[in-house]
């Protein structure tokens, strides 16, 4: 997958996650955008941080469905007092 950078023109392989990496200045697999616009860049990690906020949210409820579960099936084997 190939992408280019709207505001440098800088394109990359290896898809959005170095793009991304590029458009915040995050240095190590590629070389930081330097012609992004400030408020455009506050947008850009605004939006990023409100997608790992979400997916962050959806983990934590997964993982309390899942205790949730392996809980119930305890007491329903007649375990809980073995586990406890």
């Amino acid at each position: 997958m190939r992408v280019t950078c709207n505001f440098s023109l800088t394109e990359y392989t290896g898809g959005i996650s170095r793009y991304k990496q590029h458009q915040f200045g995050i240095v190590g697999n590629v070389t930081p955008c330097t012609k992004t616009l400030e408020e455009v860049n506050l947008i850009l990690r605004e939006s990023e941080e409100n997608r790992l906020a979400k997916v962050n949210s959806i983990s934590a409820e997964v993982h309390e469905d899942d205790e949730r579960a392996n809980l119930q099936e305890i007491a329903k084997d007649g375990k809980w007092e073995k586990a406890c």
